[in-house]
């Protein structure tokens, strides 16, 4: 049994196609995480979906993303040491 705890970070934009698919496959895991999405103003429902969920839901302006700032965002409020990124 692994007891390692990791903060799992994921931008998004327009996301909703997969992310209810993505957050039961992440809940079924056994590992203990935090979910961190960083959402870029999406427009097709994706916010609605997340705000639902026990996650933190940081939201940006999408001229604000940038592919490394972003991920530092993620990495600046994780609570754990271990960091997966996804996106």
């Amino acid at each position: 049994v692994i007891h390692m705890k990791v903060s799992i970070v994921i931008p998004t934009r327009n996301a909703v196609s997969f992310m209810p698919d993505l957050l039961l496959a992440l809940k079924k895991q056994t590992l203990q995480h935090e979910l961190i999405i960083i959402d870029s103003q999406s427009d097709d429902g994706t916010q609605d979906v997340l705000e639902k969920e026990e996650l933190n839901l940081i939201k940006i302006n999408k001229s604000d993303f940038n592919h490394g700032r972003t991920r530092n965002i993620g990495l600046d409020i994780a609570k754990y040491d271990t960091l997966i990124y996804m996106t």
